[in-house]
């Protein structure tokens, strides 16, 4: 008997003893060192009563961000809280990164929601610090030195966590450790003394791109976690990143609902902005100047073969116009026999200041375009508002677009945005912003900045803007949908991949969220673009279904003109268009579909003097952003329109 228990009694230690193997084996082989440069996102996600702890190294600093998730099914209080393991418990702070006196590190959370909270802990003192970081619901007390986080910093007092070493500051490098779920990952980062200010700290963005040019309504915006939050508006702090273009992530900026906007003005950055606050969500293409490859709109004439290897773009500080190409436009005027729009001086290698950046007698930093086709705002209503000017002007995913209206209402509902009172919050003087229909010209600015390296060329190699090919019902009484994406060249579908779905963002002028959706396909986009007409010395708009009204010198900003002209699909038609405009340029063939990528490329004419941009999701391979065809401007059910606001 004695035996038999000292013979179990040896394999219960052995047994331990594999065990206890078996468990260092399995840790030590998930303990990896990775080091990683601080302007990676640094995001930790704290389920309701759960925590987590973090090592700093002595003297250093860690700024990331707590997710609070309620996966709760009904609303909570939540607190968070810290609590420091080490012995040492001197020269530390745990506060939350804000730019207002707002603490959010405690309040109420919605069911099956989440908050961010930016905190930073400081560690001042000469020894590595463990510190416990937990989220609580407020009725719980705290116990063993655990204390709620209420202190706040400006971000400006701390810095970001990178900085770009400089002969006249102080800099050195230094690294810490963050302990996580069974990883050490060290993290270095450069650190200067005198970094202070946040006016010293370079912005995210060293393209040459000129800042956005808010209103004093809107919202700068990029996408986070599945959400459009705030973003930070000097660009400047990593996690809430406003804008990239050398990365392709465009600025995005949002106009929301009057009862929601004092919240989200005075709001940190990282918070949410709910899709049903949002009216209008646009989209910045700053200025620039781009080099010529066919002056003369000549069939077949790519001279730095610009279709394959994407047009080159150089960003214009400010309102500056550096390029050497100057073109004239003489197509307005009581005498309209005139074969061309406009006379060029210059040769194909130069550079021309794209033209959408001057708009009347004003020159433009960059121009907004909104991220979709316009819809109303009664999207479920026939045609997605139909014909009428008494619905608000919305631009939103996921939505009916509004179509069956004339090119004259579309014109009029967006001046109104500027009506006194409007909901926007948008000044009613045109000389702060202007509201108005894309121009002809203004959808070239995109096509151009898309066919190139901030847009969909990577390394020489350019690739078309996919397809909203989405289409419910029959032809005539289809339903559309905006945001839609598939590959370039798909048939109409009744399923909709939405905008921020892989497929969806297909669609996009950037392949990713950040770009603007809808220009291929979904609905014709009417332009504000027009065969120019003279009567007793005024311009006008050519008198067709649902658009013959006049037009003066102080309005005439809101059209683009062309010569009068018969031919729709020839080289003397293609003559008669405007550089810039992504017509006449990217022909390559007779016969209505040259256009670049097959696309569509029928001219205005006197019959048909209105024009039409994207095509609609049934002509598949001829839709895309450099398709055009002419219309008469009247309501019809597969023309919609875009809206663009300009900032000065």
């Amino acid at each position: 008997m004695l035996i038999r228990n000292y013979l179990l009694l040896i394999s219960i230690i052995c047994l331990f003893i594999l065990m206890v193997y078996s468990t260092y084996a399995m840790f030590s082989a998930n303990i990896e060192i990775e080091t990683l440069t601080m302007n990676t996102n640094m995001n930790y996600t704290f389920k309701i009563n759960s925590n987590q702890e973090f090592s700093i190294g002595a003297d250093s600093k860690l700024r990331f961000n707590v997710i609070v998730e309620n996966d709760l099914a009904i609303s909570t209080n939540y607190a968070i809280y810290y609590k420091i393991i080490s012995t040492n418990k001197d020269n530390i702070t745990v506060a939350e990164v804000s730019d207002t006196t707002t603490n959010t590190t405690s309040g109420e959370i919605q069911a099956n929601n989440s908050i961010i909270v930016p905190l930073v802990i400081i560690n001042n003192s000469d020894e590595n610090l463990i510190i416990q970081i937990g989220v609580k619901t407020q009725n719980i007390e705290y116990e063993n030195e655990e204390k709620l986080i209420t202190s706040i910093v400006d971000s400006t007092t701390i810095g970001s966590n990178t900085c770009e070493p400089a002969e006249s500051k102080d800099c050195t490098e230094e690294c810490f450790t963050v302990a996580q779920n069974g990883y050490n990952n060290t993290y270095c980062t450069v650190v200067c003394a005198n970094l202070t200010n946040s006016s010293e700290i370079p912005p995210l963005d060293d393209s040459g791109a000129n800042i956005p040019k808010l209103s004093s309504s809107m919202i700068p915006v990029m996408y986070y976690n599945g959400n459009w939050v705030k973003a930070d508006t000097y660009n400047k702090e990593s996690t809430y990143k406003w804008y990239d273009y050398d990365n392709k992530q465009w600025a995005n900026a949002v106009l929301v609902s009057s009862n929601s906007r004092a919240k989200y003005m005075s709001s940190r950055s990282g918070e949410i902005i709910l899709d049903e606050d949002i009216l209008v969500h646009y989209v910045w293409i700053p200025r620039y100047k781009y080099k010529v490859w066919n002056i003369e709109k000549e069939i077949g004439t790519d001279s730095y073969d610009a279709y394959n290897n994407g047009i080159d773009i150089v960003f214009e500080e400010n309102i500056a116009s550096t390029g050497e190409i100057q073109c004239t436009d003489y197509s307005f005027g009581i005498v309209t026999n005139y074969t061309r729009s406009e006379t060029c001086n210059g040769s194909n290698g130069e550079y021309y200041t794209h033209p959408a950046f001057t708009f009347g007698d004003k020159e433009l930093e960059g121009i907004w375009i909104g991220k979709f086709e316009i819809s109303s705002s009664n999207p479920n209503g026939d045609y997605g508002g139909g014909n009428t000017t008494s619905l608000s002007v919305r631009t939103k995913a996921n939505v009916n677009p509004w179509n069956n209206n004339p090119v004259s209402n579309f014109y009029l509902v967006a001046r109104n945005m500027q009506n006194s009172g409007n909901e926007y919050g948008l000044s009613t003087d045109s000389n702060v912003v202007d509201t108005h229909i894309i121009k002809n010209l203004e959808w070239g600015a995109v096509a151009y900045f898309t066919h190139s390296k901030y847009g969909r060329c990577n390394n020489g190699v350019c690739s078309e803007v996919g397809i909203n090919n989405y289409q419910e019902g029959t032809l005539i009484n289809a339903t559309y949908r905006t945001g839609c994406g598939a590959e370039p060249g798909s048939r109409e579908s009744s399923t909709c991949n939405e905008y921020n779905t892989e497929l969806g963002m297909l669609a996009s002028t950037t392949a990713n969220v950040y770009g603007i959706y809808d220009m291929s396909g979904g609905n014709y986009e009417y332009v504000m673009a027009n065969k120019s007409d003279g009567n007793n010395g005024y311009k006008y708009y050519q008198r067709s279904a649902g658009s013959n009204y006049t037009y003066n010198e102080e309005t005439a900003k809101y059209i683009d003109t062309y010569a009068n002209g018969v031919a729709y699909y020839l080289q003397s038609a293609y003559n008669r268009s405007r550089l810039g405009d992504a017509q006449g340029e990217v022909v390559t063939k007779t016969g209505g579909t040259g256009g670049w990528y097959d696309d569509f490329s029928y001219f205005t004419y006197s019959s048909y003097p209105w024009i039409g941009r994207g095509a609609r999701q049934t002509n598949a391979e001829s839709a895309g952003i450099f398709a055009y065809n002419n219309y008469n401007g009247s309501a019809a059910v597969a023309y919609s329109s875009r809206v663009v606001l300009a900032v000065y």
